[in-house]
This record gives structure tokens, C-alpha cells and sequence, in this order.
């Protein structure tokens, strides 16, 4: 209750914004100045439209450009992880029957990371296709032993580092796939598999001077670029912090129940300000910073 109403009230306030120029400002703002990262960043919005894949990754050079890579030719860069989970030995695949697909964004090492995969895979009687960063220790040992008992066939799909892509590649994927399934005409089922068989993949590279720059700037884009999508999808309030401060006013004609509601939502209200106010003394303490 005390959370909905001023993100209703943001929401409310929020101007949206769509035009190249536009998005190149926002860009620009949320990559500390940059104007030419900014740029690079909408091109690539614009290139990709909504279910495009943006990599951001290190360049050796001085240099920070954008490569695009179509859908058709958009490629994982690996296959399965092992030889042992070949499912045919003629053609040395892994091939799959509607298998379970865990997505993890981070490396699986313990049994507890796969447990509830395999309570599924016994329940369900399905195969199952890991997709992770690394799958190591316990967690491998216990899909080997489940392979050689034949209790299911397993398959792991280790993907490649690239940047960003990983997560949001297969979280776009999985959109999609459900825009599929809940579609209610063919047309739509047709429209959401077309979207899905021409998801590009735009790369964009950072360069420095060194290294270690390269990685503080590769940082600074990727939080640049999170922030813009969000601006995009769900638009900008102007005046920064002066938001979270009107924000707080859609509390105060909350009804309560009780005497314990109200004080949660005073000291709700009170975190808001605080984060006003944290912005604001920002701008004091670094006015002239700002102004330079």
C-alpha cells in the first residue's frame, strides 16, 4: 500500500521519451557527460528496436564503436559442454525432446543449485538442458552419475562471456517464447516467431588508454545503458529529486487500519526524504563540480 502510491505518483509524472535525440540525451546524462557514449547508446537502441541484444564489451583500442550483427547470423558461440552428454553418438549431438530449461546467471557448484531441477525432471519425466555460466564440483558429479544411472538425459550449455548478452539474451528469448505460447490467434504466434528467428545483436566496444580504464568505463556504459532502457520503457521525471519529494505526498491521504500502518508509513516517508535530501546536499557539497 505505502509502496504503490508514489511509484503511481512517479508513474504518473514520468514524460516519455522515444525520439533519437532524446534518448541521446538521457544517454548522455547517465554516462556522466559523455555525449559520444550517449550517441552510441541510442544508435544502438535505435538499431536493435526493443528485443535486440546489446553486448557491451572491452576493445583493445582507443577507440569506442558499435558493430552490428544481424539475427539470422546472431550466434551462442558454443555448444554443449561436454562430450559425455552426447545423446547420439551417430551425428555427436545433444538432441532434446521439450525438455526442462534452468536459465542461471551465475556459475552452479552445489546440489541445492539443481535440486529442484531434478524434482521436476523425476516428476515430470523430461529431460532437462542446463544453461549457466559454469557448472562445477557437486553439482557436475550429480549430473554425470544421473546420465550413467539413465535416470534422465542432461545436456549443460556453458555460455559464452560476451558482455551483458548472456541474461538478457535468453530473458528476451524467454518473452518471446511465452508471447508465443499465450497467443491466442496464429497471426500473433507467427509475429512473436518471426521477432524471435530476427533478434539482432549489437556490440558495443569500449576502449582506453589502459586496462584499467577500459574496465571503469566498460562499468560506467553498462550502468548507462540499464538506466536508459529504463528511462525508455518507462519514461524520465524531470527536476531529479524534487520527484521523491512530491512523491511523498501521495502518502499522506493514505487511510490506515491501525496506529502500527500509519507509523510504517510516517517512516516510509521519511526514507523518501532522506533520499531527497541525499541528492540535494549532493548538489551543495559539489555545486561547483556541477557547474564546470
Amino acid at each position: 500500500m505505502a509502496v504503490d502510491a508514489p511509484i503511481s505518483d512517479l508513474k504518473r509524472r514520468a514524460r516519455m521519451i522515444s525520439t533519437l535525440e532524446e534518448i541521446t540525451q538521457v544517454a548522455t546524462f547517465f554516462a556522466n557527460g559523455e555525449h559520444e557514449i550517449g550517441e552510441l547508446i541510442a544508435t544502438a537502441m535505435e538499431r536493435i528496436g526493443k528485443e535486440g541484444i546489446i553486448i557491451v564489451s572491452d576493445e583493445s583500442t582507443l577507440d569506442n564503436e558499435l558493430e552490428v550483427v544481424e539475427g539470422k547470423r546472431m550466434k551462442l558461440g558454443r555448444g554443449y559442454m561436454s562430450p559425455y552428454f552426447i545423446t547420439n553418438k551417430k551425428t555427436q549431438k545433444c538432441e532434446l525432446q521439450n525438455p526442462l530449461i534452468l536459465i542461471y546467471g551465475k556459475e552452479i557448484s552445489t546440489f541445492i543449485s539443481i535440486a529442484y531441477m531434478f524434482e521436476l525432471v523425476e516428476k515430470e519425466s523430461r529431460e532437462a538442458l542446463v544453461v549457466a555460466a559454469d557448472v562445477e564440483g557437486d553439482a557436475l558429479n550429480l549430473l554425470f552419475l544421473s546420465k550413467n544411472l539413465g535416470v534422465s538425459e542432461q545436456v549443460i550449455y556453458k555460455y559464452p562471456k560476451r558482455g551483458n548478452v548472456n541474461i538478457e539474451m535468453f530473458s528476451t528469448v524467454k518473452k518471446l517464447r511465452t508471447a508465443m505460447e499465450k497467443s491466442d490467434t496464429m497471426f500473433e504466434r507467427e509475429r512473436a516467431q518471426e521477432r524471435l528467428s530476427n533478434l539482432s545483436d549489437v556490440a558495443l566496444k569500449v576502449g582506453g588508454a589502459s586496462k584499467a580504464e577500459v574496465g571503469e568505463r566498460k562499468d560506467m556504459v553498462e550502468d548507462a545503458l540499464n538506466a536508459t532502457r529504463a528511462a525508455v520503457e518507462e519514461g524520465i521525471v524531470p527536476c531529479g529529486g524534487v520527484g521523491l519529494l512530491y512523491a511523498t505526498k501521495a502518502l499522506e491521504n493514505l487511510q490506515t487500519q491501525n496506529d502500527n500502518q500509519n507509523q510504517g508509513i510516517q517512516n516510509f516517508q521519511n526514507a523518501i526524504k532522506v533520499l531527497f535530501l541525499g541528492i540535494f546536499f549532493c548538489q551543495l557539497i559539489f555545486r561547483d563540480l556541477i557547474a564546470n
